[in-house]
């Protein structure tokens, strides 16, 4: 009869494990168990599951830069919405109103440049507004404090312009600086007069692309990279890594594909072996 009892628990405890799944996907994003993640997800746990963009903004909070980047771009290609808010406060959030900012719009904030890749390749709107219509560009560069209220011994401090990483990304996806928020301000408003090629970035994307065009293509290339394995995931996901490698399903990088001559080859030479190849 103790027997029986103890079947009974351990089945019952099993269920509730079970029942409690989602609370342990989201325990194993914040303990950034990247392997953990990606199994869960290959058993069929779908991101898009959960209100409010909960797992990206789990992840948000792994304090490895790597394993962060890695969960975040795997939740993206998963589905999980890039155009999501993150609310700034829990206590209002619970009362259903307070302040919001968008995805995209925290990661530009905090200067993660991986994650803004990642949303922007996923399909982020780069002039996405948090709750006072405040744009992702202009949110990036509130947070890099380079608006004029940067001083250091009472003087003014230019911007390293090597740091507007974020902000080139933006930009070189049409993020539109002369977008206002609701107070009637926008990013040429705030942008301080004597960050003169700061100012000429925002004001004049694209010359300021044609000047600087051999850091435009630098980061063009990455972008086409991690298009190119997002890509590459996306088909072995879908048609199995084999039918990948083989050449059967092309899209993925050139140099994970084998080209058809190399295929036709091996083939040749496989009919041969077998005593197939019967032309002469």
């Amino acid at each position: 009869m103790r027997f029986i009892y103890v079947l009974l628990f351990v089945g019952s405890s099993l269920c509730a494990m079970e029942s409690q799944s989602p609370d342990l996907f989201l325990a194993k994003i914040a303990r950034g168990d990247v392997a953990g993640v990606g199994s869960m997800i290959a058993g069929g746990h779908n991101p898009r599951s959960y209100e409010k963009s909960e797992p990206l903004v789990v992840a948000f909070s792994i304090e490895d830069q790597e394993k962060r980047g890695a969960i975040v771009q795997r939740l993206l290609e998963e589905g999980a919405d890039p155009n999501g808010y993150k609310p700034m406060s829990t206590f209002y959030e619970r009362r259903g109103r307070g302040f919001c900012v968008s995805l995209l719009g925290y990661v530009a904030g905090q200067g993660w440049d991986r994650e803004v890749r990642s949303f922007l390749l996923c399909g982020a709107d780069p002039d996405g507004v948090d709750s006072y219509g405040e744009t992702v560009l202009a949110r990036s560069l509130r947070s890099y404090r380079c608006l004029g209220h940067l001083k250091k011994f009472g003087h003014f401090v230019p911007v390293n312009m090597s740091e507007m990483l974020v902000q080139k990304l933006l930009l070189m996806y049409g993020a539109d600086p002369a977008k206002r928020d609701r107070f009637g301000i926008n990013v040429l408003d705030f942008v301080h007069s004597s960050d003169v090629e700061l100012k000429g970035m925002v004001q004049d994307f694209e010359a300021y692309r044609a000047v600087h065009k051999a850091e435009f293509a630098v980061l063009q290339d990455e972008f086409a990279d991690l298009k190119a394995m997002q890509e590459y995931r996306a088909a072995v996901r879908q048609r199995g890594l084999f039918n990948v490698h083989n050449g059967i399903y092309p899209p993925g990088p050139h140099y994970l594909r084998r080209a058809p001559s190399a295929v036709d080859d091996r083939t040749v030479d496989r009919k041969r072996k077998r005593g197939g190849d019967s032309e002469e």
